[in-house]
């Protein structure tokens, strides 16, 4: 095709995004956020496309702690993985809170990476609790999010939420 021709219409073909994405991956070696996010998109749709004889067990409902009106963000392949967004990136108070909460509940940190994108500044902690890996993302735009199991989620959530009174959104 003439690259003339070409533009993001193109992406609604399902062959395009596979060759898109092998592409990016084989270049760089890994998926990015972006590219993670989109595929989790894909996914979600088409079992949400499934009646519920085909999919008795899928847990595509998940909600926010406290958010009874909110669904949680499904982050990666696993479907019982959730991220919610705490608070703005830049809430500095928040930020100690959940730190200090991980740390009450024993939890380790791996790594900790700071990167920026054009005006994006984007931190990201991993750490390791009860032998889960918990994310943690400041993200210029999005907020600071925690990304991990459902049950310690929530439950880091809700004390991060009394730590601070304020609700996660």
């Amino acid at each position: 095709m003439p690259v003339s021709q070409l533009s993001f219409g193109l992406l609604i073909f399902p062959g395009v995004w596979d060759w898109y994405l092998q592409w990016r991956e084989q270049r760089r070696g890994f998926y990015t956020k972006w590219e993670e996010d989109m595929l989790t998109a894909s996914l979600v749709r088409a079992l949400q496309s499934l009646s519920p004889s085909q999919s008795p067990r899928l847990p595509l409902a998940k909600r926010i702690p406290g958010r009874q009106d909110a669904p949680a963000l499904v982050h990666g392949i696993n479907l019982m993985t959730v991220t919610v967004i705490l608070g703005p990136e830049y809430d500095k108070t928040l930020r100690t809170t959940v730190m200090d909460v991980m740390g009450q509940l024993g939890a380790s940190v791996e790594s900790r990476i700071w990167s920026v994108a054009g005006s994006q500044e984007i931190e990201t902690v991993q750490a390791r609790l009860a032998g889960q890996q918990i994310i943690i993302e400041a993200e210029s735009y999005i907020g600071l999010s925690i990304t991990g199991d459902e049950d310690m989620i929530n439950e880091i959530s809700e004390r991060v939420r009394q730590a601070n009174q304020t609700t996660p959104t």
